[in-house]
């Protein structure tokens, strides 16, 4: 085979956590065009930078792991990347895997192309950053390899293949095509599912969808009314709801409020919160005095921009990512008046009020310790209340769809049978599947006495424990005021009541889960 370049050598070298880009390299010592020339094929860690000439292609391969750090085997060819001071003369491209789930995509492969380039290294083909359904993408990049070898220079520097990730800055716009009403009470809670196809995103059952919020108008114009018409200008896409204690203070201070200020003392932590609950930035504003207190351009300068709303996703990544790939979330409405205005939720209002065909700027981030672990048998134990069964419902639909066979004890809370029992004609289907082996319901407001999930626990105390002693895993999700501690409390009662542990004992036993990895949380 002619030569259409310099390259004497291919150096195909992949830093590789679950085996991908392992096998990605591995695949390409079998691409015929690169039979042509000496091929070597070795983990990132025994590549050394330095030995490498301007005959040499260096192909890396790469995913990231955790928070944009290399993969195991890429750690010490990073540390040597970081300390390279001799200019490199050798070519190279690198073809980095990522899941745009997590906030650091291809963060590693993308270092490893810069730190190379500004050392000298020539890159032949643009950076390719692949998501989790990477196929096509190395597809492309190995005829691209072929390509340059080749002697077409310009078809590496053409190629563009790079997933955007999505954040707080650029979301995807997700179209509203499903929204179910699940309850009948006051608060609407909402089953609302929303088409992400051509967004690249990908996501598993746990995993958490950002929603970006909007400014209410209301609250716009009542800001309008106190500081005059610039006001709507100055506020809009501010956080009006969320105050943090910087802003609290500078309006203590702007204001000469000695009421605020002593609340906002730490002894009077708890006192600050009752203050603040329901609250937003124009009821402190009329509690210190008033708009004239305040320059409105100081005040909006110190509002931090309205922050994303995070939603357990309701929907498996299994079997919502086919052909019409979509997300689903269990979302309550956020309405109630307060002080002769009406409150908006700035993220739960505008999802509730949908239609179909409306859009949401979203993107999803994973939640690794809250996510099944796969290929597992394990028992489950799933504690959530009212909102906080969203992830079990990806998670049953995970089981129905793999038919792997798991003891399932579900047990779930809300206000009343009759009007909050979310998701009853699946949850009762899934259990007559045999996807749901036990359903366990604790709704406080059907008897004189309130019951919630920590009640229901307690009484189903022996299978707990049974399922507990068989290596189940444990899942909490929801609010974290009602739930933290008295699950926990349940949990620990029952180890001392059926486990015949002692107080001491049952403390280490409750810690070990988390030690080991059975015990797993989403509060908020």
């Amino acid at each position: 085979m002619a030569r259409g370049t310099a390259i004497q050598r291919v150096v195909i070298a992949y830093g590789s956590e679950s085996g991908n880009a392992e096998r990605l390299a591995c695949r390409l010592t079998d691409v015929p065009s690169l039979h042509a020339y000496e091929l070597v094929c070795k983990a990132l860690d025994d590549i050394d930078l330095c030995r490498l000439s301007a005959d040499d292609l260096l192909l890396v391969l790469t995913s990231t792991f955790g928070d944009g750090d290399p993969p195991g085997n890429a750690e010490g060819f990073s540390a040597a990347l970081e300390a390279l001071s001799p200019e490199l003369h050798f070519s190279y491209a690198v073809f980095g895997l990522g899941d745009v789930a997590y906030a650091h995509f291809c963060a590693f492969g993308k270092r490893v192309d810069r730190v190379l380039a500004a050392r000298g290294a020539r890159r032949l083909i643009s950076r390719v950053d692949a998501d989790l359904d990477y196929e096509y993408f190395f597809a492309q990049w190995q005829e691209t390899v072929t390509a340059i070898l080749d002697g077409r220079r310009q078809d590496g520097l053409d190629l563009n293949l790079q997933v955007q990730s999505y954040d707080a800055t650029r979301g995807f716009d997700a179209r509203v095509v499903a929204v179910e009403r699940l309850n009948t009470s006051e608060h609407g809670v909402f089953h609302i599912e929303l088409d992400i196809a051509d967004s690249g995103m990908h996501y598993r059952a746990g995993d958490v969808l950002y929603v970006k919020p909007e400014s209410n108008a209301a609250l716009l114009d009542a800001m309008a009314i106190a500081f005059g018409a610039v006001a709507r200008s100055l506020f809009d896409g501010k956080e009006l709801r969320l105050l943090s204690k910087s802003v609290l203070r500078y309006m203590a201070s702007a204001s000469a409020n000695a009421d605020l200020k002593d609340k906002l003392k730490v002894r009077n932590r708890a006192q600050l919160a009752d203050y603040l609950y329901g609250k937003d930035v124009l009821d402190v504003v009329n509690d210190c005095g008033g708009a004239s207190g305040f320059d409105a351009e100081a005040l909006a300068a110190k509002l931090s921009d309205l922050n994303p709303r995070a939603y357990s996703i309701a929907s498996s990544g299994v079997t919502t990512m086919g052909q019409n790939p979509r997300v689903s979330l269990c979302v309550r409405e956020v309405s109630y008046e307060a002080s002769g205005r009406e409150r908006f939720g700035a993220a739960s209002y505008p999802l509730c009020t949908a239609a179909v065909g409306d859009a949401a700027s979203v993107f999803t981030r994973a939640n690794t310790d809250f996510r099944l672990e796969a290929r597992a048998i394990a028992p489950l134990i799933l504690v959530g209340a009212g909102t906080g069964i969203a992830p079990y419902i990806g998670f049953l639909e995970d089981l129905a769809q793999s038919g792997v066979q798991r003891e399932v004890l579900l047990v779930f809370g809300e206000r009343r049978s009759d009007q909050d029992f979310l998701y009853q004609q699946r949850l009762v289907a899934w259990q007559s599947a045999g996807v749901l082996d036990h359903l366990v319901t604790a709704f406080s407001r059907d008897q004189a006495s309130k019951y919630y999930v920590q009640h229901a626990l307690q009484d189903n105390g022996e299978l707990v424990w049974r399922l507990l002693e068989e290596g189940g895993h444990v899942y909490v999700c929801g609010s974290r005021d009602n739930l933290a501690f008295a699950v926990d409390d349940a949990f620990q009662r029952i180890v001392v009541t059926h486990g015949g542990q002692s107080a001491r004992d049952e403390a280490d036993y409750w810690a070990s889960l988390g030690d080991t990895g059975r015990l797993h949380k989403d509060l908020y």
